[in-house]
């Protein structure tokens, strides 16, 4: 009997059998070394190769910037894993907040932003105080950079990891007697607090408002989106701007939106709620390419995803949502990302929170806790049907002859007909070069220790103050309301894709409610009555290979030094065994030995009122919508892993970025814009 001939792949050297395994994915490289022992002898000898599939399995990104040795990287990842899965702390540290704040904020890795208030007594904001996070114990100093402004700031928005960016929408009196403010957006550098030397023209023009408005913007790529609500005049449209934010062009009209709340799928795909339609809509947005006129890149709707309907006489009266962190331009790793840091939350995996509020038309009143819902970014872009991209460029084509047709029509028998009012473009009216040289028009920045003077009273800005005196520069916008999208946009009912890609809680017994609670796969919240009675911090992970290692666990009888509250699994699509068993791990022998280990350690706390809290609070994905939905319980089925810490807290609320959760005090127990100081729990 002839003997079977060696593998002449398996023949190959170590490096080179390494560098295939590395480029195959996650599933292919388990399988691979569960059936050949040479291939799992050279998995479980390579860092490199261990590394990789780690860092997919905790839904991170490595930093290509980064010089640290991989062993080193692949050591610290299962630090900062180990850590998040024990919620146990490697230190805590005070931020103080050097500026009386305002009510604007945000939190991106490494950065707490806060707005400087005029003063403590006056909410205006005049500046934004940036602090740079601890990453190390003992980094007791914390960079503090201030950025004033001459103008008073609505909101701003960051994006910082990828491009170095604050963009800062300020207000100033309008020089038209339409309105009554002029709406702006400054392009900064955050590093420096000066106009961004990539932005072409750094003062974009947003037109004129009656009121302080509402503000949502967000910035992906090229692109900077902002929606504008004006809360004065009940019949004012809720308008979106998307700008080129290098050249400073306009992308297409500017068009209507029925709700503020806005977030980026891709650097080209934008979500959009529609509280009018009670539908979820995608977007699609084209590239600026050489050539050809921003103004003509009209954003095009290529999907509407159904909300559960609503019971009669109830309406959606907001919808907010966020997606942390943003998609980068070609999904590459930001480029101002700290070198320091060896990986990073992949955007690709993050899970977006839409807060959602509901009113009771017959009553008149507001539901007095939101809703909120949990949907993978990945799952909504799952859903985009297939085909749509070809199908896009077809419907471009037809609209492109059809307006050469038009165009043909009107040299030809139409010459004299009137022509309709271009849509608002700033630059036809006027540079926005110019705009930004007119005094008032720029920042300063200053960088000064927490203990540095404040400034005096005459350098804070007013409402009062002068705006650029350019005639016309802010006219009412002419509103696209045709919605550009191919004639036929597949909408997907509620029960086809939202029970089994999302979860719905009730936020009755939360904290109130941040949209900048979550990063990456995880949401924190904290119980509303923590401000009078201290209460432990609630972890919602919605990692798929957390959660299965969680359910493993419990079904053993392990229950980690009683931290896991609960877990939901699927109970209609099941994981495929290939990923079960690549769930299983190269270490889960030595995870079983530790976790035997901590309940002994523990002694009675791990079998105390935790362990019975969460057989009795076990969720079964149904969740009671007090008479706002027609379906009541709402089922939804996104498997998720809950937990809570061992000690007790005293928070306002709690927010979280990918390493830390920060843990907000008030003063005198007032809401969150008067921020006393905020504490830092860093893990791994």
């Amino acid at each position: 009997m002839e003997s079977t001939p060696p593998s002449t792949f398996l023949s190959l050297p170590a490096e080179i059998l390494i560098n295939v395994l590395d480029k195959l994915d996650l599933k292919s490289v388990i399988s691979s070394t569960q059936t050949c022992h040479k291939i799992k002898q050279i998995f479980e000898d390579s860092s490199r190769l261990q590394y990789a599939a780690e860092l997919e399995l905790a839904g991170m990104k490595d930093n290509p910037y980064c010089a640290m040795p991989i062993a080193e990287r692949l050591d610290r990842l299962r630090r900062r894993e180990d850590a998040w899965r024990e919620l146990q702390p490697d230190f805590l540290a005070t931020l103080p907040v050097p500026r009386a704040p305002s009510s604007i904020y945000d939190v991106t890795p490494n950065v707490y932003l806060l707005g400087v208030a005029v003063a403590p007594d006056i909410p205006l904001t005049r500046g934004i105080q940036s602090m740079r996070l601890p990453s190390e114990m003992g980094d007791t100093t914390t960079p503090f950079l201030e950025l004033q402004m001459t103008k008073p700031i609505v909101d701003f928005g960051t994006s910082i990891e990828e491009h170095d960016l604050l963009a800062v929408v300020t207000m100033a009196s309008a020089p038209d007697t339409e309105s009554m403010f002029a709406l702006e957006v400054a392009l900064i550098r955050h590093s420096t607090g000066m106009m961004h030397d990539e932005a072409q023209k750094p003062l974009l023009l947003l037109g004129g408002v009656n009121d302080i408005p509402s503000i949502s913007i967000e910035v992906s790529g090229e692109n900077l989106a902002v929606i504008v609500v004006n809360h004065r005049e009940l019949d004012t449209p809720t308008l979106f701007h998307l700008f080129n934010w290098r050249t400073g062009a306009r992308k297409g009209a500017v068009r209507q939106m029925h709700n503020a709340g806005l977030a980026f799928l891709r650097e080209d795909i934008l979500f959009n709620p529609d509280t009018d339609a009670n539908t979820f809509n995608l977007y699609h947005i084209p590239f600026s390419t050489p050539g050809v006129d921003d103004k003509d890149l009209e954003m095009q709707r290529i999907l509407s995803l159904s909300l559960p309907e609503l019971s009669e006489n109830h309406r959606i009266v907001t919808l907010q949502c966020r997606c942390d962190p943003s998609p980068t331009s070609g999904d590459a790793y930001p480029r101002y990302s700290s070198h320091k840091r060896p990986f990073s939350n992949d955007p690709a995996h993050a899970i977006m929170i839409v807060e959602m509020r509901v009113r009771d038309l017959a009553s008149g009143r507001e539901l007095p806790d939101a809703f909120v819902m949990f949907v993978h970014r990945r799952k909504l872009l799952d859903l985009l049907p297939e085909g749509w991209e070809r199908n896009l460029k077809a419907s471009q084509t037809r609209e492109e002859a059809s307006m050469d047709v038009e165009g043909e029509d009107a040299e030809a028998g139409q010459e004299g007909a009137p022509q309709p009012p271009p849509s608002l473009s700033p630059s036809s009216e006027v540079d926005d070069a110019d705009a930004a040289s007119v005094p008032g028009a720029y920042p300063t920045s200053s960088e000064m220790d927490a203990d540095a003077p404040t400034e005096s009273d005459d350098t804070a800005p007013s409402t009062s103050a002068p705006g650029p005196s350019i005639p016309g520069a802010y006219p009412t916008p002419d509103l696209d309301e045709h919605d550009s999208s191919s004639e036929a946009v597949k909408r997907i009912p509620w029960d086809s894709w939202g029970p089994a890609n999302t979860r719905w809680l009730d936020a009755d017994k939360f904290s109130s409610v941040y949209i900048t609670s979550t990063a990456g796969q995880r949401f924190v919240s904290i119980s509303k009555s923590a401000r009078v009675e201290a209460s432990k911090l609630r972890v919602i992970d919605f990692n798929g290979y957390h959660v299965r290692k969680a359910a493993q666990a419990l079904g053993k009888g392990i229950w980690k030094g009683s931290r896991i509250v609960g877990v939901e699994v699927p109970r209609v699509q099941q994981e495929s065994q290939a990923a079960n068993q690549s769930a299983e791990g190269d270490g889960e022998a030595e995870e079983e030995a530790e976790g035997e280990a901590d309940d002994d350690e523990e002694g009675a706390e791990g079998a105390d009122e935790d362990e019975d809290e969460a057989r009795e609070e076990q969720d079964q994905g149904l969740m009671g919508c007090k008479g706002a939905f027609k379906q009541d319980p709402l089922e939804s089925r996104l498997p998720y892993l809950e937990m809570k810490t061992k000690t007790k807290h005293n928070y306002n609320a709690v927010l979280v970025d990918e390493q830390r959760i920060l843990g907000i005090r008030n003063i005198s127990g007032e809401e969150w814009n008067v921020v006393r100081e905020v504490e830092i729990i860093h893990y791994g």
